[in-house]
């Protein structure tokens, strides 16, 4: 790596380092605070009288404790237990000469701090009471918003049983895929939140942030084992200092065994035979008589645990291995059968978990995934052969210690690595003479993928926190600092048959897109986060929750060379760093009163800055070693439907790194978060709640092309391909093939959200769960299209706004419920509607001097997709063998409805506009089993 990239960031490390360990001397003392990675039980011992209890012995238990934990209540009465791996937990309060209590059936959720008030009586005589069931449904001190899903949930509700379809039940989430019975679960689908700018989301295992570097940072690299899962927090608005991305931040706490061996097995089951048809009437009158059905999807799982030695170490393994196979609308093999898309996951997880002494436990995990796609399509309506094949192993490794260093202070320490190599390839059956052959207005692509690419990417990432306690200060504080180090590495390599792209316009040759190919391009980013937070309890009433960030971004690429091809000459490139070079502080401040005193209300408020994060897309938009190359006019002369040299005109647009730049004075995008709201439990366990929802995405950035202005545009009205006259911009003859592209600050480019919420939850508890959500909002801004857009180029100005931005829905209903009739029955459904996402109309242009172009026929959003209504069901029923063995029967029915909705379309104006090419797949059944003992 290049030392002047080395010597910045390994300064900041040191003086970050310096600055953490001074925080840590300096912490002003504290009682207890919600950690984003486990839950938090706090509470004040009282007399009868209401005078608090100092010296009251508190013991906690639970299965997911190795051991049982102790503290005791100090002078104000005040006892915490913090770090506690989310279960169901037991709670035991003793003094001299008071009644011993005992409550049970406490639950401790991710980010969660569960308040545990007692009152205890004098002992006439030797008693004892028990308390079942009674734990507060309000968290009265935290002001983050999130839904936690436990086992019950995660066990109990029909879904695809994966990350995407789980964050898809959140109050107010909007995702990209809409995943009937599995779907499409092959492929991740992209998440938005109460306008959370487009990635900005973070696949945390356990509590340790690991996602694929590439792109703007957002996405993942692993697919992961549903059935390890013993816990999801997502948490979508108002999270503290130590959360850095402001959407959705989704933390899996795997499962970790326990003392007594237990385990299980499950398969899943659903094929054609069990689905119904729901090509309407209407989608026949056009030709199209199959949707996206389902061919077979299996799911196989079978898991264990246990003690390696009781009270001191723990184990767990699992395996799953997710079959996925459907059909593709519209396409078919050359024998006239539907085309398949196939797909194969498999997983394993190992875990130990051990216990030092009473004051440390140490952690360690392997995962493994294999996530093969063999038919794997773009947006494009693509052939079979065309089709690029996955074949992608990924591994993750995690090490923690967790260590309690005084009753006051608490540190935590994670290292996690992530390995990915992610192929896309082309089919077996493309030769060297098959080229890419794509039409950009019929929007097909035959004969060979747009290339051959295959990624490797590497992920070290290191978080060290420290917590400490305390009263005084005007109350109770719970301070924490932390310090969180990150280095990526993200390398692509490209090949490409022809060294180009054929491009047709409604079946005729047009043009080529020329590349660079073969390539391998290297690039890094390093990542330095520092924070402080505090949650101070002014009363029993009002905490204040508040915390500050310092974040560094730096980016680099090495030295690297490429072999040249019949468009461009060999070249050797020096490295580059600094691209960019960010730092940047920001606050966040929220606030929660407890209304009525007794824990049911709760009044909370936030406000606070979020850094908008990147991947290594900015390096590779300069790396000149990156996929790179230009338009080039194409007459086929002598008819043979291959371009040759002389037939190919000067070159135009060129794009890439050999002509992209940087803004020196590039600023790195935020979010600005505020919410207000109110918190009521309604009844035993039954809370709702009223929010509102504002978010300012500022500081975007995009491209402009410096070399050309808008003054070398002309007007020219044209004939669109529906037969409207459309007026465009002609480039000056003069100005073809010129490229200064400069990525920068766009003014005016940020988009607002605005929108109010209402939901309700219950835990199980009296054989039934409830978990809904209604949200009604809007994302509104300025459209851009990434950085290759152009802000100086006339046509792509046309309709910008007011554009409805990424997954815009208007409205957003969540319901999600389970009840448990006599003889364990038990009947699930889960329940989601969205308004249609916004579609881009475009008219794709022919007859201009810099060749075609596509501009927009009006703001995005004035057209949309069809609304989705899905609703699925499950009906199961659990026999018990005696002790922990059980067996239980499913039966789950997605799509109910059978809903036939759109979720893509031909988006080109013209005869074909609307068409869809792809709608939800019908109703089908799914069968089950599980084993547990």
């Amino acid at each position: 790596m290049g030392s002047n990239w080395k010597r910045r960031l390994d300064a900041t490390v040191r003086t970050t380092l310096g600055l953490f360990a001074a925080l840590i001397l300096l912490s002003v003392p504290s009682r207890a605070a919600a950690q984003i990675q486990t839950g938090t039980i706090t509470g004040v011992v009282t007399d009868e009288q209401n005078a608090v209890l100092p010296g009251v012995s508190v013991t906690l238990a639970s299965e997911a404790l190795i051991r049982p934990q102790t503290a005791v209540s100090n002078e104000r009465g005040v006892f915490s237990f913090i770090a506690l791996p989310p279960g169901i937990y037991g709670v035991k309060f003793e003094l001299q000469g008071f009644a011993p209590i005992e409550r049970s059936d406490i639950p401790v959720r991710i980010s969660v701090v569960t308040t545990v008030d007692q009152t205890m009586k004098v002992a006439s005589v030797t008693e004892s009471v028990i308390v079942t069931g009674e734990s507060p449904a309000v968290d009265v001190k935290s002001t983050s918003k999130g839904t936690n899903f436990d086992s019950e949930l995660l066990k109990n509700i029909p879904q695809a049983r994966e990350i995407w379809s789980t964050v898809e039940q959140v109050p107010g989430a909007t995702m990209s895929k809409f995943n009937v019975g599995g779907a499409e679960s092959a492929q991740q689908s992209g998440m938005q939140v109460h306008g959370s700018a487009p990635g900005q989301q973070e696949y945390a295992i356990n509590g340790l942030k690991l996602n694929w570097p590439g792109g703007n940072g957002g996405a993942t690299a692993f697919y992961f084992d549903y059935d390890s899962f013993g816990e999801v927090n997502i948490m979508t608005n108002g999270a503290p200092a130590e959360v850095g991305t402001g959407g959705v931040y989704m933390n899996i706490v795997t499962r970790s065994g326990g003392n007594n061996l237990s385990g299980g097995a499950s398969a899943f089951w659903e094929d054609d035979s069990f689905q119904s048809d729901n090509v309407s009437d209407a989608l026949r009158a056009i030709g199209i008589t199959k949707g996206n059905p389902i061919n077979y999807i299996y799911d196989a799982n079978g898991n264990i645990g246990g003690a390696i030695r009781r009270n001191r170490a723990w184990f767990f393994s699992s395996f799953r291995r997710f079959d996925i196979n459907t059909q593709v609308l519209g396409i078919t093999r050359p024998d006239g059968s539907p085309a398949p898309d196939v797909n194969h996951q498999s997983n394993f997880i190992g875990k130990i978990t051990a216990q030092v002494n009473n004051n440390n436990k140490i952690s360690g995990e392997y995962n493994f995934n294999y996530q093969n796609r063999f038919f794997r399509r773009g947006s494009d309506v693509t052939e079979e052969k065309a089709s690029m094949r996955q074949i992608e192993p990924a591994y993750i490794t995690q090490f923690q210690w967790t260590s309690v260093l005084s009753q006051r202070m608490f540190f935590d320490a994670r290292y996690g690595f992530l390995h990915l190599i992610f192929p896309l390839h082309y089919q077996p059956s493309v030769g060297s003479n098959d080229f890419p052959r794509q039409d950009i207005f019929r929007l097909t692509l035959r004969d060979a993928a747009l290339n051959d690419y295959e990624n490797l990417a590497t992920r070290h990432q290191v978080n060290v926190s420290t917590s400490y306690f305390a009263d005084g200060f005007g109350g109770s504080h719970s301070f924490k600092t932390g310090v969180e180090l990150g280095r990526a590495f993200n390398q692509n390599h490209y090949e490409a048959n022809g060294d180009y792209v054929l491009r047709y316009f409604d079946g005729a040759p047009l043009e080529v897109q020329t590349y660079n190919t073969p390539i391998t391009s290297k690039n890094f980013i390093g990542t330095v986060s520092l924070y402080g937070q505090d949650s101070w309890t002014v009363s029993q009433r009002l905490t204040i929750n508040s915390g500050g960030r310092f974040e560094r971004l730096v980016g680099y690429a090495p030295v690297q060379s490429r072999i040249g091809n019949r468009f461009f000459p060999a070249e050797q490139f020096t490295e580059f760093n600094d691209i960019p070079n960010w730092k940047n502080g920001l606050w966040r401040v929220g606030a929660s009163y407890n209304v009525t005193g007794d824990g049911r209300t709760a009044l909370k408020g936030f406000v606070g800055r979020f850094m908008v994060q990147e991947g290594t897309r900015l390096v590779q938009q300069v790396n000149p070693n990156d996929l790179s190359g230009d338009f080039r006019s194409w007459t086929d002369v002598n008819g043979n439907n291959i371009a040759e040299l002389a037939e190919l005109g000067p070159p135009t647009r060129p794009y890439g790194g050999k002509v992209n730049k940087i803004d020196p004075g590039l600023k790195q995008p935020y979010s600005d978060e505020l919410s207000v709201g109110i918190e009521r439990e309604i009844v035993r366990n039954l809370s709702t709640s009223l929010t509102y929802y504002r978010r300012n995405n500022r500081r975007l950035f995009s491209g402009i092309n410096r070399a050309v202005g808008p003054e070398a545009y002309a007007p020219i009205v044209l004939t669109a391909p529906d037969g409207s006259s459309v007026t465009a911009y002609n480039q000056d003859r003069a100005t073809l093939g010129r490229a200064d592209r400069l990525i920068t600050n766009i003014p005016g480019l940020q988009d607002t959200y605005n929108g109010v919420e209402v939901t309700v939850s219950k835990r199980m508890t009296r054989n039934w769960q409830l978990l809904g959500g209604l949200t009604i909002g809007k994302d509104e801004g300025l459209y851009d299209r990434g950085l290759n857009d152009d802000f100086n180029n006339p046509n792509l100005n046309i309709n910008r706004e007011p554009a409805r931005i990424s997954l815009d829905s208007t409205y957003v209903g969540k319901l999600v419920g389970t009840y448990v009739f006599p003889r364990q029955v038990t009947i699930s459904t889960n329940l989601r509607y969205f308004t249609g996402q916004p579609v881009l109309k475009n008219i794709p242009l022919r007859g201009l001097n810099q060749g075609t172009v596509t501009i927009l026929a009006e703001p995005r959003g004035a057209t949309r997709l069809d609304d989705v209504t899905l609703w699925d069901v499950r009906g199961s029923k659990r026999f018990r063998f005696g002790g922990a063995r059980e067996l239980e029967l499913m039966v789950d029915v997605f799509n109910l409805l059978n809903q036939s909705a759109n979720t893509a379309i031909i988006n080109n104006v013209g005869s074909l506009f609307g068409r869809p090419t792809s709608i939800l797949p019908p109703r089908v059944a799914r069968l089950g089993a599980r084993v547990t003992f």
